[in-house]
């Protein structure tokens, strides 16, 4: 079925507009949505680690950054 799925872009758009309102955890779960279609990102990457950051979870934040 066509058109059921959401895109890569899809996901970090919603997560960036989540973590733009400061909900950082559904910001989290949409860029990993994100990653799971397009793994090689690195944007999406950046962004989540921006959002691990601003929830005090830096371990995460860290391997985020440095993939």
């Amino acid at each position: 079925m066509i058109g059921l799925g959401q895109t890569a872009e899809e996901y970090f758009n919603k997560a960036y507009d989540y973590e733009e309102n400061g909900e950082y955890q559904l910001a989290i779960d949409n860029y990993t949505k994100s990653l799971r279609i397009f793994p090689d990102n690195a944007n999406v990457y950046y962004n989540r680690g921006i959002a691990y950051r601003k929830l005090g979870k830096y371990e995460d934040a860290i391997a985020d950054y440095t993939k």
